[in-house]
């Protein structure tokens, strides 16, 4: 599997990116990837007040040159963590004035092999597609490593866990990560089957052939059903990374279209508001 050679940190908070580019240099060091870090300057958007007044604007341009300061923060942060190493690496400011902050996201992300942003800010409406985080795993196409608040540990990926029930998105997750899974210490295949459920043989032969297909990667890795009994499958992922000292978590991001809106499944919504550690998803 080709390494990750191009790699996007979304920079968003200046208190966020020191961890983002502990686990980005690591792996650009790894992999001699190209990083980019990439700042959005948010759109102005005027305070609506219900008369014809030009009161807000004042505020809302105090905000942007907030914004603005931050990322000039963020790109001497940038600057110092990249500098020197064996990797190549730039930083790029986009203004969202004219062009929707996810647009720019996509454009910048699609034609990376790798996307690291941070937590889903906990603002965001449950199971509702209105967040930047949930919009770049649904519908950038790439693999997007979510890095929580602290990792505790550098390298990531030494002991990976992943989430498995024969679905696509699981599948296309599963093989998104092999770059990291080929230097990984500990590999578990993990699928949760729910306690009433019966039938499933085939999706745990599922899981023991990817397995299978991973050892013809040289990729040493063994599978595991658990049945559910009460918890959902957000808590029961959590509690499996606690159990296996998992440092990376990988899955699929579940979810449906309802009209201009997408609704995540329960378990990528849990995962994605409270990351037990980094995890590494796609759609």
């Amino acid at each position: 599997m080709l390494p990750f050679k191009t790699i996007v940190i979304v920079a968003s908070r200046p208190q966020r990116l020191p961890t983002q580019l502990r686990v980005g240099a690591e792996l650009a060091t790894r992999f001699q990837s190209h990083l980019v870090g990439l700042f959005i300057l948010p759109r102005a958007l005027a305070p609506f007040t219900g008369r014809a007044s030009s009161s807000g604007w004042p505020a809302v341009e105090t905000e942007r040159a907030r914004f603005r300061s931050d990322s000039q923060r963020m790109k001497v942060t940038f600057e110092q963590a990249s500098n020197g190493r064996n990797f190549t690496s730039e930083w790029i400011h986009e203004d969202a004035d004219y062009t929707a902050a996810a647009s720019i996201l996509m454009q910048r992300g699609r034609p990376a092999d790798l996307i690291i942003s941070g937590p889903m800010d906990g603002a965001s409406k449950p199971g509702r597609l209105s967040n930047e985080t949930e919009r770049m795993v649904v519908e950038s196409g790439r693999p997007v490593l979510l890095i929580p608040k602290i990792v505790a540990s550098l390298p990531v990926g030494r002991r990976v866990l992943i989430a498995w029930n024969g679905s696509r998105e699981s599948a296309k997750a599963a093989f998104d990560a092999l770059p990291l899974l080929e230097s990984a210490h500990h590999i578990k295949v993990l699928r949760i089957a729910a306690g009433t459920e019966d039938g499933t043989i085939g999706e745990c032969q599922s899981a023991e052939r990817f397995c299978q297909t991973l050892a013809r990667h040289d990729v040493h890795a063994t599978a595991e059903t658990i049945t559910l009994s009460g918890a959902d499958t957000g808590s029961a992922l959590k509690s499996a990374v606690k159990a296996e000292n998992a440092d990376l978590l990988v899955m699929g991001c579940h979810g449906r279209p309802r009209g201009c809106e997408f609704i995540l499944g329960s378990a990528s919504q849990r995962i994605l508001c409270d990351l037990p550690v980094p995890v590494l998803m796609s759609h």
